[in-house]
């Protein structure tokens, strides 16, 4: 027995089997043209071939057209002959015998003989193929989020399943038993489209704990739900959160990272339950231990407090015996005239106009009785003063710059410029008696520590400009330095302006009838850049950085206080506790249900309202510790932490939302694969 190949009177190749070696040739096309006109269930074709005598689909073939086949919801076959149809139309291949539809039925049966022919050979292949083509059509035709209750969302997704199968089923069938083809493809997609959404709050969690945020979760020892609430708050925050931390220092706290967090703090701090006693003995412990840290630095760098007026007399009385000495020294040595350095101490004089003069060297030699000092009296003509005469004259000019003033108290041009000529005279005596240099350093100019002394105690206030420090500093700086008892009178008014600050924000925090604002502006008037320029040009680098080191830390205590006890009660307190209080899988799904039922239903299994709120204010506490309890480092690595399970969440949530809409594709292929499959 043997196979044959010939050719119809159509001119299609038809292959003859299982015939005797010797039959003739005319016997084959005799028998060919007989199996040509009956039904393709009535011949069976040799391996390798389909009914209509053309080879069957290769593997990549038949996958392609099975693939195709899903793809287009089981329309594959009806397009593909209808485009072949329109070619052959187009071409003018269609036989003079035969119409445009003849040729597109008999396209469309040779596709479907083919599918056929391939799911018969590869089952397999045919299946997996069909539903790997449906998936993206399906994903793409199912909705992309779907609103409402769970209840409603299976509602809704039921009937995208529904009728994706549906649609499928009818691609699938043939003739009259279309619908028929489709009611079981229907069936069971909507059947599993009901299910979908319900899979994504079943499912999410498990692969959370172990993909997603979970695994932060544990690392920051709290519930993943309260973790994720958390986290989804801290992303606000994201941008500088890091940054402000580190600012607070080794007291600093989550809540330090930005508004929402702190907002967050405010509405913990305000609601019942053991969240409010957290944050609030947490941020006025802190608050406390602050200040006690600022006080420590200020004793270091600015001195013991103490009132203004005693601590003039103090500074005075503390270098008088050491300042004693270096004037009775300096007054010792003469001043050479006769050297330049001399000469410039007269052409200092020679500047000073004979009524100013008249009114300086009377008071100098008042002064000089008046304190008991031996000196020999002064008069108009004597341009050959020794270094006493030279030191009490200096004095008495500044005595008469300072009277020389305007109405807002301010030196008038008549009163800089006499201040001037003091300056320029003390500097030419340094010059001309080093000594006098060593006295001037250990101060002795009352006028002079008085005015730091003043000067100091409104350094930090925004009407103290820059410039005017600075011209204070130069003028009664010798050789580039403060004297001793200058400088101590400007640690001394820094001091107490700073203790008053502080004092004052801890009122304002603590009386309900004040507003925060006023809290934040002296906090801002005492860290500003230009309060940190001015009191660096009196101390120095190093001593106003540490100084400003201590009060930024308190600066981030002290704004947290006032933002958690200030704050206006609309914060984010509504949206926070609705997100964390929402209900469980079981409650959204009963909410298609009537509303007796789902309540009984739900207080009968969730424990009542009263286990709701106790699961609740534990998860607020669990937030509370966290926002609180970390500090420094720690509460950087927790910001991280939240950080990273952010992104970790979303990589959880992104695995259940294609496990969703694989499933719910399902709905749409599997069913038409097996049980729409045409034999």
């Amino acid at each position: 027995m043997a196979d044959f190949e010939v050719t119809l009177q159509d001119g299609r190749p038809w292959v003859v089997a299982d015939v005797p070696e010797d039959t003739p040739e005319s016997e084959l096309i005799r028998i060919a043209e007989e199996q040509a006109t009956q039904p393709f269930e009535m011949s069976k074709p040799p391996a390798g071939f389909t009914n209509e005598g053309i080879p069957a689909p290769g593997t990549l073939e038949g996958v392609a057209r099975s693939g195709a086949q899903g793809n287009l919801f089981g329309f594959q076959d009806e397009l593909t002959g209808n485009l072949a149809a329109g070619i052959m139309a187009a071409t003018g291949q269609i036989p003079e015998n035969s119409s445009f539809g003849d040729v597109r039925d008999r396209a469309i049966d040779i596709e479907r003989r083919k599918l056929s022919a391939f799911r018969e050979a590869n089952p397999v292949a045919a299946t997996v193929s069909e539903i790997g083509g449906a998936i993206p059509t399906a994903i793409a035709a199912a909705p992309a989020r779907l609103s409402g209750s769970l209840g409603v969302q299976m509602l809704k997704s039921g009937g995208v399943g529904a009728g994706q199968g549906t649609v499928f089923g009818i691609g699938s069938g043939e003739g009259e038993g279309r619908l028929s083809s489709a009611l079981a493809p229907g069936a069971v997609g909507g059947v599993i489209g009901t299910i979908v959404p319900g899979i994504g709050p079943v499912a999410r969690p498990i692969i959370n704990r172990f993909t997603g945020s979970g695994q932060a979760a544990r690392q920051a020892g709290m519930s993943t739900r309260a973790f994720d609430q958390l986290s989804d708050i801290a992303q606000a925050d994201a941008g500088r959160g890091a940054q402000n931390i580190a600012a607070g220092g080794p007291t600093a706290m989550l809540a330090d990272a930005g508004p929402a967090l702190s907002g967050t703090a405010d509405m913990l701090a305000r609601r019942p339950g053991a969240s409010a006693g957290i944050v609030q003995d947490a941020i006025e412990g802190r608050v406390s231990d602050v200040a006690g840290r600022v006080t420590g630095t200020m004793d270091d760098v600015l001195g013991q407090p103490q009132g203004l007026r005693a601590s003039a007399r103090d500074i005075a009385a503390r270098t008088a015996p050491a300042r004693a000495e270096a004037y009775e020294i300096a007054y010792s040595q003469a001043v050479d005239y006769a050297s330049d350095a001399g000469q410039q101490v007269r052409n200092v004089l020679a500047r000073v106009p004979d009524r100013i003069r008249e009114q300086a060297v009377r008071q100098a030699n008042e002064m000089a009785q008046l304190e008991g000092v031996p000196m020999p009296a002064i008069t108009g003509t004597d341009d050959a003063l020794s270094v006493m005469q030279l030191d009490f004259l200096k004095r008495s000019l500044n005595e008469v710059a300072e009277e020389n003033v305007n109405n807002f108290g301010q030196k008038t041009g008549l009163g800089r410029l006499v201040e001037d000529v003091a300056k320029d005279l003390r500097d030419a005596t340094v010059i001309a008696v080093p000594g006098y240099r060593e006295a001037l350093q250990l101060g002795g100019d009352n006028i002079i520590t008085r005015n730091a002394l003043e000067l100091g105690s409104d350094l930090l206030k925004a009407g103290t400009k820059r410039e005017a420090v600075n011209e204070f500093i130069e003028r009664a700086s010798v050789n580039g330095e403060l004297p001793a008892d200058v400088l101590d009178a400007f640690r001394v008014g820094i001091r107490s302006q700073i203790d008053e600050t502080l004092a004052n924000v801890r009122a304002v925090m603590s009386d309900p009838n004040l507003e925060a604002r006023e809290a934040r502006k002296l906090l801002t008037d005492l860290s500003s850049r230009a309060s940190r320029d001015k009191v660096t040009a009196v101390l120095g680098a190093d001593e106003a950085g540490r100084l400003f080191d201590q009060v930024d830390e308190a600066m981030k205590a002290f704004n947290l206080r006032a933002a958690t006890s200030m704050r206006s009660p609309t914060a984010p307190r509504g949206s926070i506790e609705d997100r964390l209080t929402q209900p469980s899988l079981l409650d959204e799904a009963l909410q298609f249900r009537p509303s007796a039922l789902r309540e009984t239903a739900a207080t009968a299994l969730t424990g009542g309202q009263g286990a709701q709120n106790l699961r609740v204010d534990a998860r607020l506490a669990e937030m509370a510790s966290a926002l609180t309890g970390p500090r420094g480092q720690e509460a950087q690595q927790l910001l991280r932490l939240l950080q990273q399970g952010q992104t970790d969440a979303a990589r959880a949530q992104a695995i259940t939302n294609r496990i969703q809409q694989l499933i719910l594709a399902g709905s749409g292929i599997q069913a038409p694969a097996t049980i729409g499959a045409r034999r």
